[in-house]
C-alpha cells in the first residue's frame, strides 16, 4: 500500500468484510485499503510503508456483529510497528469493549 499525500497508509485488519454493512458506508471505505488481515501482513505491510518513506498507518477494519473492530489479535504487531519504525499507528477501533 502506498501511504498517500500525507504519508499515511490506510491498512484493514478484515480485508473488504464487515458484518455490519451500514447504510453510511457499506464496507465501500474498506475496499479502497490494503488488506492485512493476519498479524503477520500487517507487520509486512508496515514495514513497507516504512522502507518507501512513509510516516504513518491507519489501521482499521470491518465491523463484527458488536460494532467493534476484531484488533486484539494485532495489538502486539502494533506496538512492535511503532517501536521498531516509529511510525505513527492511528486506529479506528469502533465500538471498544472493556477488556480493551
Amino acid at each position: 500500500m502506498e501511504a498517500g499525500s500525507c504519508g499515511t497508509a490506510a491498512l484493514s485488519i478484515t480485508g473488504p468484510d464487515c458484518r455490519l454493512l451500514c447504510k453510511h458506508c457499506g464496507a465501500g471505505i474498506l475496499r479502497n485499503m490494503k488488506a492485512a488481515v493476519t498479524p503477520e501482513s500487517l507487520f509486512r505491510e508496515a514495514r513497507r510503508v516504512f522502507q518507501r518513506g512513509g510516516r504513518s498507518i491507519l489501521v482499521s477494519g470491518g465491523s463484527q456483529e458488536d460494532g467493534g473492530v476484531p484488533l486484539a489479535p494485532f495489538l502486539p504487531t502494533l506496538k512492535a510497528i511503532r517501536s521498531e519504525w516509529g511510525l505513527k499507528v492511528l486506529v479506528h477501533t469502533g465500538l471498544v469493549s472493556s477488556h480493551m
